[in-house]
């Protein structure tokens, strides 16, 4: 019996898996969080080598992936993340109808230690798993589960675990170390209409606007990294919330859950952009404070409005857009300026005004 639900689990999910990319959204639960368990040994005295994991998954989901990988000193998670960002390499296989295996870092079995990850059953066994001197046994998915390994990835798309509430335990099997163990998690929901989510363009539209002038005031954010950021944050919130439910929270838990969700949307997955010159222009690019050669500053806002103050304090506001991979900078009683990239690079262009000849050079202004 159990040989058979294991072969109807396995092609459960590869059908799941072949369904059309333009209906599955990847919804972030969990993007690089670090947990930090004490060694087996230290937990007779004041140490804790358990921990469990609570997630909610949107009501749409079809299936979701872990993987996780740890590390004894915190200070090498940052050598060993570098190329390895989860979410990051779902959202390119994700169009593929093959079944792809997720990359896991390598890291020297001497840095690492070897952990239990369990699906737990229910709300009622994490109480259970948590009880580090118990002689009750818990109950977990074997097939969802991964035992006696320092990483691992697993997809899970059973239907019984595919919606709400979700249980992981995480067991540090170290007696003398303790360890730090990176955990991602992504969703892969199918998509929802607006008409089926209850929000409108209009209102969404104004939280990406306020998005996006607030990611150009940080300096840890690459400026190409905007859209997808802003991508994966308009998704999330769309995919886990109905509208009713999101307008129903009080103005604390909006901003709470806001918050939420950009960290999981941007940390560690968004690599860094060099100094390569860019060749294609795009409004992510664009949004942000620069000051040009002659002392003045512009400030690019997503709602292309353009403010422009000048070395004596003046300003003066107008607008901007891109057409034809050309800036146009429009202020009242002005005619409209063109501007063509000659250097681009994510904090320093360079324009050419075909109409007089004369060149622009910004400065991004890091705050």
């Amino acid at each position: 019996m159990i040989r058979y639900i294991g072969i109807w689990v396995f092609f459960f999910c590869i059908a799941v898996f072949n369904l059309k990319a333009q209906e599955e959204i990847l919804v972030p639960i969990q993007n690089h969080q670090v947990f930090s368990l004490d060694a087996k040994g230290s937990s007779f005295f004041t140490g804790k080598y358990t921990t469990v994991l609570e997630i909610e998954l949107p009501v749409n989901t079809i299936r979701w992936y872990y993987r996780y990988y740890n590390l004894i000193k915190k200070e090498n998670i940052s050598k060993f993340s570098g190329e390895n960002a989860f979410l990051e390499s779902l959202d390119k296989k994700i169009n593929s109808k093959r079944f792809y295996p997720n990359d896991l870092p390598s890291i020297p079995s001497n840095l690492t230690q070897k952990l239990n990850f369990y699906l737990l059953k229910s709300s009622e066994q994490s109480i259970i798993f948590q009880k580090q001197f118990t002689t009750a046994k818990f109950e977990f998915v074997d097939e969802f589960s991964s035992l006696n390994l320092s990483s691992a990835w697993k997809e899970v798309c059973d239907p019984e675990y595919i919606f709400g509430k979700q249980f992981i335990g995480i067991e540090n099997l170290g007696i003398f170390s303790g360890t730090n163990i990176v955990v991602d998690i992504v969703a892969i929901c199918k998509k929802r209409s607006l008409s089926e989510s209850g929000w409108s363009e209009e209102f969404l539209k104004n939280i990406e606007d306020s998005l996006m002038d607030n990611m150009a005031l940080r300096t840890d954010i690459p400026t190409l990294s905007y859209s997808k950021v802003s991508d994966c944050f308009m998704n999330t919130l769309q995919q886990k919330f109905d509208f009713k439910v999101f307008q129903n929270f009080s103005s604390d838990i909006k901003s709470s859950v806001q918050s939420s969700i950009f960290d999981n949307c941007f940390n560690n997955r968004m690599a860094k952009i060099g100094n390569d010159t860019i060749t294609a222009l795009s409004p992510y690019m664009i949004i942000g404070k620069w000051k040009t050669e002659k002392g003045e500053v512009l400030e690019f806002k997503f709602s292309k409005v353009l403010n422009l103050t000048r070395k004596d304090g003046q300003s003066i506001k107008g607008s901007w857009y891109l057409a034809d991979n050309g800036l146009y900078l429009r202020f009242e009683g002005y005619k409209t300026q063109k501007y063509l990239p000659i250097i681009l690079t994510s904090s320093k262009y360079v324009w050419k005004n075909p109409a007089t000849g004369n060149y622009l050079r910004y400065t991004k202004i890091v705050q």
